[in-house]
């Protein structure tokens, strides 16, 4: 993410630092009380230099999902992701509205564990995670078990 000066990107990674490593297990936390098994954590390097957690599941269909943190990541730490340059939410200073976004960003992605979980199809997992209207840029599901793989 590229902030609009040099202050507001120092700020975002005080702020990244005290919050993302909390937010790996709070999504951690969330996924082991859903009943998917977590199989690997990786730090994966996106091709603008970006480092952030990802988390490779195992949902009970015996489909895998690679639940990359740093759309959440974005999301928290952002007012919107989406403008150019980035803007810092000023309001993460406040720990009691960081505590609340944290909870929401939290929610959002497990509202994504819950869809994969109960999808009965590849594809329904797509449409399941659209209309949750959670912001993501990419999610890769597959099946090892007995077939070629769906990916949406």
């Amino acid at each position: 993410m590229k902030f609009s000066s040099g202050p507001e990107t120092f700020a975002a990674m005080l702020v990244t630092t005290r919050w993302l490593p909390e937010l790996v297990r709070r999504v951690e936390r969330g996924v082991k009380a859903l009943g998917v098994k977590i199989e690997k954590r990786a730090m994966l390097r996106f091709e603008d230099g970006t480092v952030c957690p990802a988390l490779f599941i195992r949902g009970k269909r015996g489909w895998h999902l690679e639940l990359r943190l740093r759309n959440a990541l974005e999301d928290f730490l952002t007012l919107d992701r989406d403008e150019k340059p980035v803007r810092l939410d000023p309001r993460l200073l406040d720990p009691e509205f960081a505590e609340k976004k944290m909870r929401d960003v939290v929610e959002g992605r497990l509202a994504m564990v819950r869809a994969f979980n109960r999808s009965r199809h590849a594809g329904d997992v797509a449409n399941e995670i659209q209309k949750l209207g959670v912001k993501n840029s990419r999610f890769r599901v597959w099946e090892f078990e007995g077939g070629a793989g769906e990916k949406p």
